[in-house]
């Protein structure tokens, strides 16, 4: 009996892996990041790139849709970090964000977005960039980021 119930969880290890391979495969169907305003999963998950891969998607223009993250101990939704004015845009379905760097018209930019509720969606146009690597375990990715250049590149609640 205890063969048995050994050969079952192996069989079992052995499908879940090979679920998690063929789940995670790198041939990702390619979509147009300027066509739609894209969920913030779907961009970390599209333009995920691994620690010396090749930056194909820097640069090129993206529409993406969520909520700003509102941090609970602070009264502002924006930080600085390394000289860089950044905010969050967070999935509430899965809890993901994505860090969005102010580039340019930081005043206007600030002022629309402050007076964006925590339940109201937001619209960006932007571009993708990339910063640091990110180790973690035996994995490596690079530090994914939207860059914002320009107040009117906002929308708040398209319907």
């Amino acid at each position: 009996m205890k063969k048995v119930a050994k050969s079952i969880l192996l069989l079992l290890s052995i499908i879940t892996l090979l679920q998690i391979h063929y789940s995670c495969s790198t041939n990702k169907e390619i979509i147009d990041l300027d066509a739609d305003y894209l969920t913030v999963i779907d961009v970390l998950e599209y333009c995920k790139r691994e620690c010396h891969e090749e930056l194909d998607l820097k640069g090129e223009s993206v529409k993406i849709k969520g909520y700003i993250k509102r941090r609970p101990y602070d009264t502002n939704f924006y930080y600085v970090e390394l000289n860089r004015l950044l905010f969050n845009l967070e999935d509430f379905r899965n809890k993901k964000n994505i860090r969005i760097q102010i580039m340019s018209d930081s005043i206007n930019i600030l002022n629309k977005l402050d007076k964006v509720s925590y339940n109201e969606m937001v619209y960006l146009n932007g571009k993708v960039s990339y910063g640091f690597d990110l180790p973690t375990n035996n994995l490596c990715y690079m530090d994914l980021f939207i860059e914002l250049f320009n107040a009117n590149d906002i929308r708040i609640n398209l319907k």
